[in-house]
């Protein structure tokens, strides 16, 4: 049989959000369901845990009218409910150096005083589809024909579903995945960045602190998902628009010699503890623009008071972020590095899992070059 010679490749978000969906379409349930236990949910302070997933469908880039397009829209029956999931996605793009997702809540709140806001802007795209499923859910898509009342602060106060044939099949199938829904920004900044903001927005924003099931999911982490499951065609498409994706902070010449020189010599060393050491080390480096100083971290290291912290996913989210960064020979930070504790946290998983993931290097070098 022969190998198809075809190779489809697309820009930017759009390229990549196809490329996934056709991977988890044609892969099946398990798959998907890892996919969406990628998702990090901000108020409940954990990751998406779907058990079982019956049916799916994906929407991409549907509209809804008044209430924008959803740049992807996940359906998902499962023995006990069926769930919408709205991702709205962004990207850095290759003319930028950095998107910074706190930058673009404050563009947010500028539009809502100056009563001037930006249909593209990430948090106007979550907060009409908010409106979109209650109204659907309380009050059927008679409502949403009708017109629902919107803040004050937008232009066009009442916002209708219209009449177009193929929106009011979306809607009526998003009304048949009623039981919950979920919020998801997946952002071209690292996890830190987007859980920051985020809290803000659930403790203090009078708009979003009443959605109980906002998150996000980085494009990192979706690139790391990728790597794992051998998802090709994703992985193409990452390389395809590997300026427009992430944020980036290139390295010195310099300093990404001395990065792969520590890489080399982690990946030779024999013995456990030392490895663990050796990592560590690289870890530091990483870190050395941070006021903490180096020998504060080398005197918790010694008398190993990191072990009295919890580990925690966010840890090994961002430790993967970071060494999937420097295979690229790029560091993404968006802006905010992670935490003293998330660096503490991150030091008590290095034996089991940082061993794992530069055994991985060449491999993800070679997908990114």
């Amino acid at each position: 049989m022969n190998k198809n010679p075809a190779k489809v490749l697309g820009y930017s978000e759009r390229g990549l959000i196809n490329s996934l969906v056709y991977e988890l379409s044609a892969q099946g349930a398990d798959l998907v369901r890892h996919f969406l236990s990628q998702i990090f949910l901000l108020k409940e302070n954990r990751f998406l845990k779907v058990p079982e997933v019956e049916e799916v469908t994906f929407l991409v880039d549907q509209s809804f009218s008044d209430f924008g397009d959803a740049d992807l829209t996940v359906l998902v029956k499962t023995p006990n409910e069926k769930m919408t999931i709205f991702i709205e996605a962004k990207v850095k793009t290759c003319q930028k150096k950095k998107w910074i997702l706190d930058d673009e809540y404050q563009r947010f709140l500028r539009g809502i005083e100056g009563k001037n806001l930006s249909s593209s802007n990430l948090f106007v795209q979550m907060y009409h589809k908010y409106l979109l499923f209650e109204h659907l859910k309380k009050y059927g898509l008679a409502r949403l024909k009708n017109g629902v009342e919107a803040q004050d602060f937008f232009k066009k106060k009442v916002k209708k579903i219209g009449n177009n044939e193929v929106v009011l099949r979306a809607a009526k199938l998003i009304g048949e995945h009623a039981d919950r829904a979920y919020y998801v920004m997946l952002v071209p900044t690292i996890s830190a960045e987007a859980r920051s903001v985020g809290r803000t927005l659930i403790r203090k924003d009078n708009i979003f602190k009443k959605i109980n099931t906002l998150g996000y999911v980085t494009w990192h982490k979706i690139l790391n998902f990728a790597l794992k499951n051998d998802l090709s065609i994703v992985l193409e498409n990452f390389s395809w628009n590997k300026c427009q994706i992430f944020n980036e902070l290139p390295l010195t010449e310099r300093e990404v010699s001395e990065i792969e020189a520590q890489y080399k010599d982690i990946l030779d060393e024999k013995d456990p503890e030392e490895k663990r050491l050796k990592i560590y080390r690289l870890l530091v480096n990483l870190f050395r623009n941070r006021k903490t100083r180096i020998d504060e971290y080398d005197s918790m290291f010694v008398n190993e008071t990191y072990d009295k912290l919890l580990v925690s996913d966010f840890a090994l989210d961002e430790i993967l972020e970071i060494l999937t960064g420097i295979s690229r020979g790029y560091i993404y930070w968006g802006g905010v590095p992670p935490s003293d504790e998330t660096i503490l946290e991150a030091f008590k998983t290095v034996k089991p899992f940082l061993v794992e993931l530069i055994a991985k290097h060449n491999k993800t070098k070679a997908y990114l070059a």
